[in-house]
């Protein structure tokens, strides 16, 4: 298996709001997509009650 790195952009989506969802605030949750024009996920992450990890272990392109 061969391993390899990909440029990506980072993005945070944020509960900003005084309610939240059902009454509760949404966790941040932070995502890593390839830089390209495909946007893969490569790597999520939601903390809180949550708690998921998202990761790319292989891509076939």
């Amino acid at each position: 298996m061969r391993s390899s790195t990909f440029q990506c952009r980072r993005y945070r989506y944020v509960d900003e709001s005084d309610e939240g969802m059902g009454g509760t605030r949404h966790p941040d949750f932070d995502m890593w997509v390839t830089a390209d024009e495909d946007s893969v996920l490569v790597y999520g992450s939601i903390d809180g009650y949550m708690m998921n990890r998202y990761e790319l272990v292989e891509l076939e392109r």
